[in-house]
């Protein structure tokens, strides 16, 4: 889920548009959706979210992992925008040095740095 597929009523949010939901491994949306949100607010989503559903115990790992792959497969979308080659190529760069490096070097992310939009 991202952040435009969320409706309010009366005061209320409720979700639309499942196409980008995984259909396997639950913290897969999870992932694609923190991938979406500031580093600063994540803890708070997921504090939420812990009060319905429990997380593994390395809950921030897997996370990690899946915001990486989500970010994969989102650029898959962002390549047949007609103006990707305007803005795409410094995102990419953003997000290897940022996520992308982090992760590899097994350096959490999740809820610290500099998001790749900024």
């Amino acid at each position: 889920m991202i952040p435009s597929n969320f409706v309010f009523h009366e005061q209320e949010a409720r979700a639309i548009d499942f196409g980008a939901c995984g259909f396997g491994y639950y913290l897969f949306d999870l992932g694609w959706t923190l991938s979406y949100i500031h580093p600063a607010f994540r803890d708070q989503l997921l504090e939420s979210y812990t009060q319905q559903f429990d997380l593994p115990h390395n809950y921030v790992q897997r996370l990690e992992g899946f915001f990486v792959a989500a970010q994969l497969e989102t650029m898959n979308f962002w390549l047949g925008l007609p103006e990707a080659n305007e803005w795409l190529p410094c995102h990419i760069s953003k997000l290897a040095r940022r996520e992308f490096k982090r992760y590899v070097n097994k350096e959490e992310f999740l809820f610290s740095g500099t998001p790749y939009w900024e």
